[in-house]
């Protein structure tokens, strides 16, 4: 196997556990700062301070900056704090575990709904039975919780549909990668 195709296999897969795990463990940091600050304030300065990361870290060329392309990032910016937000808005009244949980079926039910085979179903099944087992879901919290975590499963599932357009009209541009 060419080192190209290897990371090419290993890559996606990486990068999605670098993501769950800086998720998960910026949520259990901000669960702590609940107590001096509201969640939506705790969500808005991790969201700021990715913001920050990512412009300085990827620095986007000027053809990233005209109107359609803002527009795209804009709704994608939008949903991204949407979600962050109702996450940690339904921290405060549910476990995390119960959270993260109910959060992932927005995710699940994307993938359910592009399902074609019964590989698919049965990899869907142990996903799901996977959150459920490794997430220590607790019935215990308040309604309106649980109503904030499914509106952030609602937002995770436009994050990935808005995050698949961005890269297709990103491709298509061929602003990506930048040319030295």
């Amino acid at each position: 196997m060419t080192d190209t195709a290897r990371r090419e296999l290993l890559l996606p897969p990486g990068l999605m556990v670098l993501g769950a795990t800086s998720m998960y463990l910026g949520a259990a940091v901000a669960v702590g700062m609940f107590d001096d600050l509201a969640p939506s304030a705790v969500a808005w300065l991790r969201i700021a301070g990715a913001a920050l990361v990512l412009l300085i870290w990827v620095r986007p060329p000027r053809s990233a900056w005209l109107p359609a392309r803002l527009r795209l990032a804009g709704c994608f910016g939008l949903i991204t704090a949407a979600m962050n937000i109702t996450f940690y808005e339904a921290l405060a009244h549910l476990p995390m575990g119960t959270t993260v949980a109910l959060e992932f079926l927005g995710p699940i039910t994307l993938a359910a709904l592009g399902s074609r085979t019964r590989r698919d179903i049965a990899a869907l099944v142990l996903a799901g039975l996977g959150v459920v087992l490794i997430a220590d879901v607790r019935w215990s919290g308040t309604g309106v919780g649980v109503l904030l975590a499914l509106a952030a499963a609602t937002c995770w599932a436009g994050y990935i549909v808005l995050g698949k357009r961005s890269r297709r009209a990103v491709r298509a541009s061929r602003i990506w990668p930048p040319v030295s």
